[in-house]
């Protein structure tokens, strides 16, 4: 086990104190399991690792197309992981800053960011910003750095994801008794709720799930155009075929989050033309990291904004968040905060179109307070 930390217990949550006092090798078998925990790749490639046959993913995988094969990593099983250094397990985490010392603290960082880069270490990094709150990605050195400057007020972690579980069946062993019996008020008749007339032309509903968004699902198609998507964008947060996400507000900005891969409409498009004449469907020909029959994602999008729904005219734009299923789960982050980096790029997305923005986030964690105290939800009330 590790030692006492160098940070000081106020301010610091207290999960993240246990991950800061814990060794290196503890911290890298926790992010098998954790997704607040990571290794560099440097430290994964050493690790033996072998094929696992035995599991039924890895067929699909091998009996997709090549195209697929490359954009799917294989299933694999970790064999005997050498021993890690403190500089090659990283974390995912919130900071606040101390009122007044946003310019000192985004300077230091830059000049730290800069420091471990030559020194060929993973970079401490800001992810994003929002007013006085940071997400942040460092290893515990950074960190220990960090608080000790004294510009941050807290330290909390991010918190895991999970992939949202269907219920089939019932949801109740015994039907409820209705609302007028509980001392509820009624529902309203329909005649008695207003509804704004319109088909949602001039919204952009987001979906933010997993499992993957079938763009070229008739629900989504144009009306009259089948080699046309409703889709402005999916930001595939676990992809690696296109780049980066711009932010869309500024014509020729660099990326506005430095992971995952953007799949903009006209790539989705080309491939709608494209399907017919190669006999491929067209999300075969723009891949996703992730792409479930049946998915999550696609069938949350068409409940908000299918062709039979009071939306069928909307804007629609997803994120693909990277719930590791096939892929090696000590390489990224699955949590909170990259729910806070989906709404921001969604957000975005809605200010470049000039239309006001719906957001769905089908995925949660049971952590915190519940009581919206949490850095997460801090974030989405931040101005």
């Amino acid at each position: 086990m590790g030692g006492k930390s160098a940070l000081d217990d106020r301010g610091v949550h207290a999960k993240l104190q246990m991950f800061f006092d814990g060794d290196a090798a503890v911290n890298a078998a926790r992010a098998e399991h954790s997704g607040v925990v990571a290794v560099v790749p440097d430290q994964a490639q050493r690790t033996v690792r072998r094929w696992a046959e035995s599991d039924p993913r890895q067929q699909d995988v091998q009996a997709a197309p090549p195209w697929v094969q490359e954009a799917l990593p294989p299933v694999l099983e970790v064999v005997d992981p050498p021993a890690p250094t403190e500089h090659e397990v990283y974390y995912s985490f919130f900071g606040e800053l101390l009122q007044g010392r946003d310019e000192q603290a985004d300077a230091w960082i830059a000049r730290a960011g800069h420091e471990v880069a030559e020194a060929a270490l993973p970079p401490l990094r800001v992810t994003h910003a929002r007013d006085r709150l940071r997400t942040f990605e460092a290893t515990t050195p950074q960190v220990e750095a960090l608080w000790k400057e004294g510009h941050l007020s807290n330290l909390e972690p991010a918190l895991d994801l999970h992939r949202p579980g269907a219920l089939i069946g019932a949801t109740h062993t015994v039907r409820p008794p209705p609302a007028s019996r509980s001392g509820l008020p009624p529902e309203p008749t329909p005649a008695e709720v207003e509804v704004e007339e319109g088909t949602g032309g001039k919204v952009l509903i987001g979906i933010i799930d997993v499992g993957g968004f079938d763009f070229a699902h008739p629900d989504f198609l144009v009306p009259g155009k089948n080699d046309e998507t409703r889709f402005v964008a999916i930001w595939d947060q676990g992809g690696r075929l296109r780049g980066h996400p711009r932010d869309p507000r500024t014509p020729g900005a660099g990326s506005m989050f430095a992971y995952g891969s953007e799949i903009e409409q006209a790539h989705m498009n080309a491939a709608l033309r494209k399907q017919a004449e190669v006999g491929v469907p067209a999300w075969l020909l723009e891949p996703q990291s992730v792409m479930q029959p049946a998915s999550h994602g696609t069938h949350v999008a068409s409940i908000a904004a299918g062709r039979d729904t009071p939306c069928k005219d909307a804007l629609l734009a997803a994120v693909l968040v990277d719930v590791p299923e096939l892929a090696d789960p000590r390489l990224s982050f699955y949590d909170t905060s990259r729910i806070v980096h989906a709404v921001e790029y969604l957000v975005a997305l809605g200010e470049s179109l000039g239309v006001p923005v719906a957001i769905n986030v089908s995925l949660a964690t049971n952590g915190h307070a519940h009581d919206a105290s949490g850095a997460g939800s801090r974030w989405l009330d931040a101005p």
